[in-house]
């Protein structure tokens, strides 16, 4: 029996894991998930930098003004999310290898709604977005 998925199966299923874990994420009993979200692996800087022009000013949504910490992880060159991004398209990009400009397409048009709806939006994300896709396409080649 041979089992076959859609691209919009694979964008419903991301959809869903991404609004569940966003809501289970900012409760107050799954604080620990939200905070591995969060988490900034590396290019954390006070001052922000040019990566303070690619995001939305309310990058974590949950985010207090008394919560300086949190407030300068928007300055993280690779946050958890980041890594989140890079392993969704590397699936899509393995399932989907010739797929690209239509998995970039959706990926830009989430991020302009991210931008006009929350003002959360991450620029990088496209970034990220690229080279999982690249990742899983390659490794497509390797393994089929």
């Amino acid at each position: 029996m041979t089992v076959t998925i859609t691209l919009t199966q694979v964008y419903f299923i991301a959809l869903v894991a991404v609004i569940g874990t966003v809501l289970l994420g900012y409760t107050t009993w799954l604080k620990p998930l939200n905070e591995l979200f969060e988490h900034c692996w590396t290019g954390s800087t006070e001052s922000g930098g040019w990566l303070q022009t690619l995001r939305g000013g309310n990058y974590w949504i949950s985010v207090t003004d008394d919560q300086k910490v949190k407030r300068n992880s928007r300055y993280c060159l690779v946050t958890t999310w980041a890594l989140t991004h890079v392993i969704l398209y590397a699936i899509i990009g393995f399932l989907f290898p010739n797929m690209f400009w239509l998995t970039f397409t959706v990926g830009l048009l989430y991020e302009v709604m991210e931008w006009v709806l929350l003002d959360c939006h991450d620029v990088l994300d496209l970034v990220w977005n690229s080279i999982g896709f690249l990742i899983g396409a390659t490794l497509k080649n390797y393994f089929v």
